[in-house]
Formats: structure tokens, C-alpha cells, sequence
């Protein structure tokens, strides 16, 4: 202890920073530690993000990791600080000292404290404690995706760093001749968060394929050894990385080794079958890995688990198929060529190649390799992203392993990490690298199967993402085909749906089969095509070139509230939202022309419907043949018994002159606000010059970027009269800053005619029997104002009047259709009688259940009408627009506990008629009905407060809720009323 005491003399009488105690620092260390074998390894920093000074083994395992600041640093500050919360997001094992105190950090949080003294009693349990830790790797899948997950965030923000220093150190250089070739081959747009992003998902995975090869003697040094060199890009990836010395990028890396090789993959296993999982563990895990890494990256590339008996559904689908259909004895075993162009992780192909060994079983051949070599070249995978591409190399040598199939040398899988909606020539430019030439390698064989292989099957579970990162050319042109009937366009407003990634994979797949002349597509996909009326053009274009189609509709769909036929409970088997469906299109060149359609419905909870999928296949259950007809050509079953008397009703499109979706803002958080002080605090930060584009990235969480360049919008003044009233969601008025340069869609030549005194019809063009798809606003709307697409309807437009300097006001309706009410009741009603009276229908609960097949199909026909009923029921419609509006003096409910007002965490609750905000406040009384009534897709008793979550709510407020509570009860005694008129 002696040197180590000339710290603290030194400390009140010399210079001193945290580097200048580090050699008598380690010096201690390697006197307290327990054994011989623990090895302190000194780390100097060598840059802005930082490892941590000292790196404790034992043997190949990394014990823990040692941060040390100058003497007298605040720790508990330092604690909070950026650079060590990244530390310890991946770090169990950590210690934090200034040389004279010690604060060890378990799984996060502070466990223990000591100060050192010069017989160390004081901070001899700690060190203790730290150098005795053993890393709790559990084999279970979502400890070792968590644990796995944290560290790939870690390398991601690493590997950021690094490359925005723009150093000139030979490690950052490698890394960005990695980056320059993902940009010239994997996408010219990849951004450096991106490309980090990928990259350290390769990382996580190609490590546990690596261990997976050879677990005994894997090191940090050689990982690529252990990856078989026909898995060239996997391969080269490796080897690049493995140049790498920079000891921020190795720190991490070696963590991520460590925790892969200190699980028990088979005890992992095992860990799935014991909770009842019925599929692939690896697979599995990379669901649940996502999960923690990036739930966003899951949503937007609509990356979901397939479910293996959904999986096992299609394969044992198309295998019948083959043979029945195509005399094909062997099924997918007989030479025909199967692609998945969405892979995944190689669910299917797995799926595909078990399948292909039972049949050869089946048939009495032996399993010899040169006949499953057979079937392995005629198997093929496209993967856009580069972490499931990783994936689905292991999941599938992990099948071919169980099989006991032996890879021979040179042998690779034919899975091509490619975009299939896209054909691009492999990129020659200075292939000066083998990294390079594995990119393009990849491309080219990509290519060769997109234009030259006679494909016949085509499966898998392709991404649903209506925000689509796929907009090639090629794919483009393509899909122009599923937006005409016998050459005439639709005519829509919003073709958006048609844009989905799921609908340009079956594009693919349709452009393919009819490429080969024959084959079979089998998929599991968003179910909205087989009914939506913008997808009639496509479903016309499917039976026109199939000649059979085998739907099963799978429904759980949440987004609408779907229930079973008998009401009770329908879930989807995915954890998603929307409904989704099984198809299959065969298409044989030796039947008849004509396609027979033929459906099937499976409703129920999860485990019920996996059951089903589990035993069956499209052989061995019931389907009906439906006559999809024009102009819908619907591929669902439909009851149009009341279809001719609906048909001569009057479309609200047909009634109303000028109408459109409600606005866009892509930036709500920026440009809306509850607060109109807060909106325009923000909106002033936001054009100050004086504030740089770091300073809003920060304050405002607002990016410069291509859609959105801030030195095209921050030249405008502001302007406080821009700032209106906005309807955001039922009964939520909000304030809006409305300047159009701010705003993606802003819709202003409909929303303009709402600056001066109107109302508005809020539709959504389908509608739902269970929900109020329609409301009344007299202000500025939202396009999720009714939660799916709204459109707003003025009643009247104004327009500049030459004559003076005040706007002329005409009603929004067209002519014909007042010519054709005056004929049913000899005069023409006033504009807002006419929408009090569409208002009426709309509500009407008998109209809405009589003709709710045509109403989830376009925007609602309103009947004309007639001189007996008009009166009440303008009456009533008008009674319903002062209640929407709030024009309402008396309240039903009351609020009397007094306390803070504040919407706590947790709340809101109903409970025995009361909604309370907190443990002690609460609205009553409130009945179950009015506080599960919905418009559009939300409960605005529910909602409103749930947006106010943590806020005091004032005076205003309480009486605002209130006031929305009578409005929702007086509805529902209305809508009662309404029945006995249809």
C-alpha cells in the first residue's frame, strides 16, 4: 500500500488528472485480486466514445470492467452521466472510482460503496465482490436475446462514432471501407445510422453462427475461420471485421462473444420447448431479440414470427398441390424450383427442406448427400435485411445438421441478400475488395433467378408496410397493372394501399409464375386486399391469370374490434393489428381457363386457430366456391340481398361538390400541442436563428432531412394568428401552428373553407356497424381525427368575391342532387337542414346494421328523402351536431372530491360507474356504455384523459369532460330514437 498512498499526498499539492494514477491503481488491483489467474488488463482510451480503463479476466471470461475519474469527482453525478449509462447498458460488472472511493454497479444499479483505506478493510469485501462475479448468462431465449440485445445497441452507437469522427486511425478506416461497400452494393441511400445499425446485427448473429460451427475453440482473434468461406459475404464480413483493433469496437465485441459462448444453446432449446413454442428456437429468439434491440426497425420492415404451424399449413398445401394438380409424385421433392423472396430467417425454407426429406423418406431413397444436394439447388431465398440473412444461414444448417446432411467444401446455401422488388445490376465499379466482389456475387446470382430460373414456387410471409422503403422503377411499373381493369385506371384519390410492401411481393410472385407459365404461389399476407375496394383491380387481375385460388381467411383484425359471427373472442395469430389470410394461386397450364375461388373463415382465439392450421391443409376442410362479380370482384363472402335498394341511394361523394383527407402533419409533436403557449414557445425556438440545427434535433426532436430541410422552412416569420383551433381526435380540440412549409399534407384548398364559419362531415369512406364513423366539426381536422383515414366534407366553400373585399359563401352541394331532394319533397331544404339530415341516417343504428356490407366498402350512400320523416329527422340530426360540437349548458356527471386534479399513472379507471383520474378523484356517474362508446376507433371518454396523462386538469377541462359525457349519453338515447325510421 505505501505507492499507493502517494495518491493522497499528492493529490492537495500537484496536478493531477485521472490518468495519473492509473500504473499505482493497477498495481492495487493486482495485489487484491483473489487468484493468480485473474489478469487486470489496462485499456487507454483512444477516443470520444471511450471503453473502460481496465478489463478484468479469468481465463477467457471478462469478469467485469473498471471506470476511473480524477480524485474528489463527483461519482453519483458522473454515474448519470451519457458515456456511462452506454457503459453500463452493457456491462453487469462494474466499478466506478475516483482512486479514493469505489462504487460497484450491478445489472445497472448501485450494489455496493467503499472507501479505500490503507488496510483496505473498508473496500475489501467490494473488490471481493467483483472479482468473484460470475456472468449470469441464463440458456433461457430472453435472457440471452436481452443481454445480446443491449450490447448490439452498444456497437451500433460505437461503430456511429466512429465514423462521423472521420479519424484517420487504420481501425475507423476499415470500418468505413465496410460502410462503402453496404453503400455501393446493399444501397447507395444507407446513412451511417444505418449502416450501424446492420452492422452490429451482423455482428450479434454471424457470432452465433460462428459458435455454432466450432464453440470449443472460438476466440475474438479468427471468427471468421469458423465460418465456412462459400458463405462468402457472412465470410468476408468477418474477416474485415476482424482487422478491427480499435479498443472500443473490441471491448464490445468481445462482450458479445462472451455472453454467446458462456450460453448453452441446447439448454436454450429446451427453454422453447418448455414454454410451449412450437417452432424453430433460433427463430424465435430473433422475434424476441428484435423486440429489445429495436421494436421500431420490427414495425416498419414488418418483421413478424410466422407461427410454424401457419408455416406448416402452406408447405403441406403446396406439397398436395404439386401432386394432385401437377402429377408431380415426390411434391416439393421433385425437382421443382421453390423461392421464398421474403426469407426472413428461412422459416419456410426450413419448413421446405424437412418436408423434401419426409417425402424422399417416404418414397424409400435413401438420404444419400448427392440427393439432397439435388433439392438444395433448386431452393432459394431473397432477404433484404442483413441480420435475418445471418439468421437464416444458421437456422438452416441447424435443420440440415439434424438430417445429418454434411456441407461439402465450396457448398453454400442459395440464400442472396437482395432487395426481390428490385432488379439492379451487380455494381462493378472498384471491386478492389473481396468484400466488394461477395456484394456483387450475391447480386448477380439474385438476378439469374429473378430473370433466368423457371421458379414454381414461390412462399413465405412477405413484410406488410404501407410507408414503403420500396419504390424501384421496376417494381413501380409493376404494380401499375393492379390499378386498371381490362386497361381503364381506377379512378381514386388515394391509390397509398396499392403502395404496401405485402402487395408488391405478390406482384412479384404473379409476375413470376406467369414468367414460368405454371406454378403455384403460397402466402400468408394482410388479409385488407381480399375486400377493399382499391384492391377490386388487383383481385380482377388474379383470377383473370389463375385458375384456382384458395382463400383461408384467418380475420384478427384489432384495429376493428373483430369478433367471432356468435360474438365471442377473435384473435389474430400474429402480434399484429390487421387481419391476415392464407392464399394460395395455382396456375396450370393444363385446366381450363376459367378460375374457381373458394373461401374458407377461421375465427376464434390463437391457440385454437394454430390448432387447425397444425392438422390440416387446403385437402381437408370445407371451403365455398365464391362468384366474385363486378365491379368489386370481392374475395370474401358478402350478403348483397339488399344490394339493388342500397345501389339507389345517393353516394355522400355525389352529394357534396369538393372533399378530402384530413391533414398530414408528419411532425404532430412539433406543430400541435394542447398548450397554445407551449405551441408557440416551440414554433419560435424552432425559426430563431440564434439556434442551431443541433439545439432543435435536441429540443424539438426534429431532424434536417431530405422531406423536411430546415433551410427551407426556418426563412418564414412567425405568426401568431397561424396558430387555430384543430380537431386532433373526438372531442380533443387542439391547436395547430398552420403554415403549409411546416406541414406534410396540408390539404389547404379544403381547409381553408374552415377558417370562417362552417361545419364539416368527418367520414371514414368504410365504415363499421360497431363504431360512429362520422362526426360533426366546425374546424380544421386531422387525418386520424377518426383514427383510420378521415375526410372532411364542408358544408359550405368560400371563395374571394371580385366585388368586394369580403368571400362569397356557397353551399358544397351538387345540383343534381338538390334537384333530385326537391322532387321528393317539392322544395330544396337549407344546407344545414341537408346535413342534419345525413347526419341522422348516418347515426341511425338499423340503417347502418341493414346495409353494413356496402358501408365497409365505400364512403356511405344516404337514401333520398321523403316529406313524412324528413322534419324529425333533421331534428334529430341537428340535435346530434349541437351535442358534437359542445354546444351543451347542463351536465349529467359531477366531479366533488378535492385534490389536485392530476391524471396519475395508471389511470384512467371505470369502476362501479365512476372514472377516476387518480386513487382519490372521479367523475359520476358514468355508465359502462357511455364510457365504452366509440368514434371511429377510439372511446373518447377514455382517450381524452389518457392523452392528459401526468397533467392537473383545470377547471376548464372538468367542465369540458363533463360536458362530453352528456354529449355521449344523449347520443346513445338518440340513436335509440332513430331506429323506429328505418
Amino acid at each position: 500500500m505505501l505507492q499507493y498512498q502517494q495518491i493522497y499526498k499528492s493529490i492537495n499539492t500537484l496536478e493531477y488528472t485521472e490518468h495519473s494514477y492509473r500504473i499505482e491503481f493497477s498495481n492495487l488491483l493486482n495485489r487484491v485480486k483473489p487468484s493468480a489467474e485473474i489478469e487486470i488488463i489496462h485499456e487507454p482510451k483512444r477516443s470520444e466514445f471511450g471503453a473502460p480503463d481496465f478489463r478484468v479476466r479469468k481465463g477467457a471470461a471478462i469478469i467485469g470492467y473498471i471506470e476511473t475519474k480524477k480524485p474528489d469527482s463527483n461519482l453519483e453525478e458522473i454515474l448519470k452521466s451519457e458515456q456511462i449509462k452506454k457503459y453500463l447498458d452493457a456491462i453487469d460488472n462494474f466499478i466506478l472510482t475516483d482512486y479514493n472511493r469505489l462504487i460497484l454497479v450491478r445489472n445497472g444499479e448501485v450494489f455496493k460503496s467503499a472507501i479505500i483505506t490503507e488496510d483496505l478493510s473498508a473496500c475489501k469485501e467490494l473488490f471481493y465482490l467483483f472479482f468473484e462475479y460470475k456472468p449470469q448468462v441464463k440458456s433461457d431465449y430472453q435472457s440471452l436475446a436481452h443481454l445480446l440485445a443491449k450490447r448490439a445497441i452498444l456497437m451500433k452507437e460505437i461503430i456511429s462514432e466512429k465514423l462521423k469522427t472521420e479519424s484517420k486511425e487504420k481501425s475507423v478506416e476499415l470500418l468505413n471501407d465496410i460502410y462503402q461497400s453496404f453503400r455501393k452494393h446493399y444501397s447507395s441511400e444507407l446513412s451511417i445510422e444505418e449502416f450501424a445499425d446492420a452492422y452490429a446485427q451482423t455482428i450479434a448473429y454471424g457470432l452465433l453462427l460462428a459458435d455454432y460451427y466450432n464453440a470449443e475453440n472460438l476466440t475474438a482473434k479468427h471468427t471468421e475461420d469458423y465460418i465456412p468461406e462459400s458463405f462468402g459475404l457472412i465470410h468476408n464480413i468477418f474477416s474485415y471485421s476482424n482487422k478491427i483493433k480499435d479498443p472500443d469496437f473490441l471491448f464490445i465485441f468481445k462482450e458479445m462473444l462472451q455472453i454467446i459462448k458462456s450460453a448453452d444453446l441446447e439448454q436454450f432449446k429446451k427453454s422453447i420447448v418448455q414454454k410451449n413454442i412450437n417452432g424453430d428456437p433460433m427463430v424465435y429468439f430473433y422475434e424476441y431479440f428484435l423486440k429489445e434491440y429495436n421494436p421500431k426497425l420490427r414495425k416498419i420492415r414488418g418483421v413478424y414470427y410466422t407461427p410454424i404451424e401457419a408455416v406448416n399449413y402452406i408447405v403441406q398445401s403446396i406439397d398436395e398441390i404439386l401432386k394432385k394438380e401437377f402429377n408431380l409424385s415426390k411434391g416439393l421433392a421433385d425437382n421443382c424450383i421453390i423461392l421464398d423472396p421474403a426469407t426472413g430467417t428461412g422459416t419456410f425454407l426450413a419448413a421446405v427442406i424437412r418436408k423434401i426429406h419426409k417425402n424422399l423418406a417416404k418414397f424409400g431413397l435413401a438420404l444419400s448427400i448427392s440427393q439432397l444436394q439435388e433439392s438444395l439447388k433448386n431452393i432459394y431465398g431473397f432477404e433484404l435485411l442483413v441480420a435475418p440473412y445471418v439468421m437464416a444461414h444458421l437456422k438452416l444448417i441447424s435443420v440440415l445438421r439434424d438430417l445429418d446432411y454434411q456441407f461439402q467444401e465450396y457448398e453454400r446455401l442459395n440464400i442472396y441478400l437482395n432487395n426481390a422488388l428490385n432488379i439492379q445490376k451487380a455494381n462493378q465499379q472498384t471491386l478492389f475488395s473481396y468484400l466488394d466482389r461477395s456484394f456483387a456475387e450475391e447480386t448477380k446470382l439474385a438476378n439469374e433467378v429473378k430473370t433466368d430460373k423457371k421458379v414454381m414456387v414461390i412462399l413465405g410471409n412477405p413484410p406488410y408496410s404501407v410507408s414503403t422503403q420500396n419504390k424501384s422503377e421496376w417494381i413501380t411499373n409493376l404494380i401499375e397493372d393492379y390499378k386498371q381493369i381490362e386497361g381503364e385506371k381506377l379512378k381514386e384519390q388515394n391509390i397509398q394501399p396499392l403502395q404496401d410492401d405485402y402487395l408488391k411481393f405478390i406482384r412479384f410472385a404473379h409476375w413470376k409464375i406467369n414468367k414460368t407459365g405454371e406454378g403455384i404461389i403460397g402466402l400468408i399476407t394482410n388479409n385488407s386486399y381480399l375486400s377493399g375496394l382499391i384492391h377490386r383491380a388487383m383481385r380482377w387481375n388474379l383470377q383473370k391469370d389463375f385458375n384456382k385460388i384458395y382463400i383461408l381467411n384467418l380475420h384478427g383484425n384489432s384495429l376493428i374490434k373483430e369478433t367471432a359471427p356468435d360474438g365471442s373472442i377473435d384473435q389474430n395469430i400474429f402480434d399484429i393489428r390487421v387481419g391476415v389470410s392464407i392464399v394460395l394461386f395455382i396456375k396450370n397450364k393444363n385446366l381450363n381457363k376459367k378460375c374457381n375461388i373458394y373461401y374458407a373463415d377461421l375465427f376464434g382465439k390463437r391457440e385454437s386457430k394454430l390448432e387447425f392450421l397444425d392438422k390440416n391443409n387446403i385437402f381437408s376442410h370445407d371451403f365455398v366456391e365464391l362468384n366474385p362479380i363486378k365491379p368489386e370482384f370481392f374475395f370474401v363472402q358478402k350478403n348483397f340481398s339488399a344490394k339493388k335498394e342500397y345501389d339507389d341511394f345517393i353516394s355522400v361523394k355525389d352529394i357534396f361538390l369538393e372533399y378530402n383527407a384530413g391533414i398530414v402533419t408528419s411532425r404532430d409533436k412539433f406543430v400541435i400541442d394542447i398548450s397554445k403557449t407551449k405551441l408557440e414557445q416551440k414554433i419560435k425556438f424552432f425559426l430563431d436563428k440564434k439556434n442551431t440545427n443541433e439545439a432543435i434535433e435536441k429540443n424539438l426532436g426534429l431532424k434536417d432531412q431530405d422531406n423536411f430541410k430546415f433551410d427551407k422552412v426556418r426563412n418564414i416569420e412567425f405568426n401568431e394568428t397561424k396558430i387555430t383551433k384543430y380537431a386532433y381526435r373526438p372531442f380533443d380540440t387542439r391547436f395547430i401552428y398552420y403554415e403549409p412549409l411546416l406541414i406534410e399534407r396540408h390539404r389547404f384548398k379544403i381547409m381553408s373553407n374552415m377558417a370562417l364559419e362552417n361545419l364539416g362531415l368527418c367520414l371514414k369512406r368504410r365504415m363499421m356497424f360497431d363504431k360512429n364513423d362520422n362526426i360533426i366539426i366546425n374546424r380544421i381536422v386531422d387525418y386520424h381525427l377518426l383514427n383510420d383515414q378521415t375526410y372532411l366534407f364542408p358544408l359550405y366553400l368560400y371563395s374571394e368575391d371580385p366585388k368586394s373585399k369580403h368571400k362569397q359563401k356557397v353551399p358544397n352541394l351538387k345540383s343534381e342532387y338538390l334537384k333530385k331532394v326537391k322532387q321528393k319533397l317539392g322544395k330544396v331544404p337549407s344546407p344545414e337542414e341537408i346535413i342534419a339530415y345525413i347526419y341522422a341516417v348516418l347515426h341511425n343504428p338499423n340503417y347502418r346494421e341493414k346495409y353494413l356490407e356496402f358501408l365497409k366498402i365505400d364512403f356511405p350512400r344516404i337514401p333520398l328523402p321523403n316529406k313524412e320523416t324528413f322534419a324529425d329527422l333533421v331534428a334529430i340530426g341537428q340535435k346530434l351536431i349541437d351535442l358534437h360540437l359542445l354546444k351543451i349548458e347542463d351536465v349529467d356527471c359531477k366531479f366533488e372530491i378535492i385534490g389536485d386534479n392530476t391524471i396519475s399513472k395508471g389511470y384512467p379507471k371505470f369502476k362501479n360507474n365512476r372514472v377516476y383520474i387518480n386513487k382519490l378523484q372521479y367523475f359520476e356517474p358514468i355508465a359502462p356504455e357511455e364510457y365504452q362508446f366509440q368514434i371511429g376507433g377510439f372511446k373518447p371518454m377514455e382517450k381524452w384523459l389518457k392523452d392528459r396523462k401526468g397533467s392537473a386538469l383545470t377547471a376548464d377541462d372538468l367542465f369540458h369532460y363533463m360536458k362530453m359525457h352528456k354529449a355521449i349519453k344523449e347520443t346513445i338515447s338518440l340513436m335509440e330514437e332513430l331506429k323506429k325510421f328505418c
